[in-house]
């Protein structure tokens, strides 16, 4: 089953429509399966850390999504994960590579904080 988060992509502006849905490896309808797909937009960070910023916000990054995961503990969780079903190990090992190395999503796609002014910087960042 997707992950059924949406996640953001590129630091810079695109033109464009650039709301997507991948499900089953496939492009999808952004609307046949609301819940059931993962959703990606290209996003301008700068432009959308600076409004935040102009009106208060705290923000912190944009990092990349393989040093965010890695941050709170993707590694050490999938250690745990395979230790438990040695059956499947291998495929743990697998998505977590997917996920973070820098040749697959780990830079693709980025994570933004937005918190009040007063906040520390929350995990992963």
């Amino acid at each position: 089953m997707p992950s059924k988060c949406a996640a953001a992509r590129v630091s810079g502006a695109g033109f464009g429509e650039t709301l997507q849905a991948i499900g089953a490896h496939q492009f999808q309808d952004v609307l046949a399966a609301p819940g059931d797909v993962d959703l990606s937009a290209h996003v301008d960070f700068a432009a959308i850390a600076q409004a935040a910023r102009d009106n208060g916000a705290a923000t912190f990054g944009p990092v990349g999504q393989g040093d965010f995961l890695d941050a709170l503990g993707i590694r050490d969780r999938a250690e745990q994960l395979a230790a438990r079903n040695p059956g499947v190990a291998g495929d743990i090992f697998s998505a977590v590579a997917r996920l973070i190395d820098a040749d697959q999503m780990g830079t693709l796609f980025k994570a933004l904080a937005i918190m009040p002014k007063s906040a520390v910087t929350p995990a992963g960042f």
